[in-house]
């Protein structure tokens, strides 16, 4: 059984991550300026898994993710909050160049990673404008390698590409995710600060799969 985390605040996490930096500046005499969005998540098992979600009397699994940005790389973290009984669901941390179109979902207990290799979006303006967290959103849509489909609230206020669900190559930072499968990512809060030079680091060391990115996703 999955052992329980304890939940923090972007804030506390960001805090955390800049002293392990400062102890550890000896050796990497490097830090480097990043952002950090908090969100909170939630997933329904019944669009998600349509097969194994029909029967679960409460099929509504909750994350928490933290976003961390600099100038040219993102790289989440995401916490379990709240189970769903005899369904057993873990989201990968996210880990791409914000200028390129590849994307690595890490499994670092395993010591695992698939590549999605090349995975090139090109999101569409749906016209729709709302405001998250007093920041000016528009709608961005994507058909992903999967074939479905993500609705992005992005504002050009923040980063550059910023999404805590992968590389999308979206014109700045998405603060809501909504999808055809049952997955929502809301920002709930801000933090900045400095991490260790190596924060952004691919594992070296790690198995890797690659998924190819099929010529029928946009």
């Amino acid at each position: 059984m999955e052992k329980k985390e304890n939940c923090m605040t972007v804030k506390r996490v960001l805090w955390i991550i800049v002293c392990v930096a400062w102890v550890n500046v000896a050796q990497s005499q490097s830090l480097v300026k990043a952002s950090a969005i908090h969100y909170q998540v939630e997933i329904d098992i019944r669009k998600f898994d349509p097969a194994n979600g029909k029967a679960l009397p409460d099929p509504i699994i909750k994350f928490e993710t933290d976003a961390y940005y600099s100038d040219s790389h993102v790289r989440t973290f995401n916490r379990r909050v709240k189970s769903v009984e005899d369904y057993d669901l873990t989201l990968r941390q996210r880990l791409y160049d914000q200028a390129s179109t590849s994307e690595y979902n890490v499994d670092h207990e395993a010591k695992f990673m698939v590549l999605k290799e090349a995975h090139v979006y090109k999101p569409k303006s749906t016209g729709k404008k709302k405001t998250i967290l007093n920041y000016a959103c528009k709608e961005y849509t994507v058909t992903d390698f999967q074939g479905r489909q993500l609705s992005f609230w992005v504002t050009d206020k923040l980063g550059k590409n910023v999404s805590p669900w992968g590389n999308f190559q979206i014109e700045g930072t998405a603060l809501e995710i909504t999808s055809s499968f049952g997955v929502h990512f809301i920002a709930a809060e801000f933090a900045t600060g400095e991490v260790d030079g190596h924060f952004f680091d691919v594992p070296s060391d790690y198995q890797i799969d690659k998924i190819p990115f099929p010529t029928k996703a946009k």
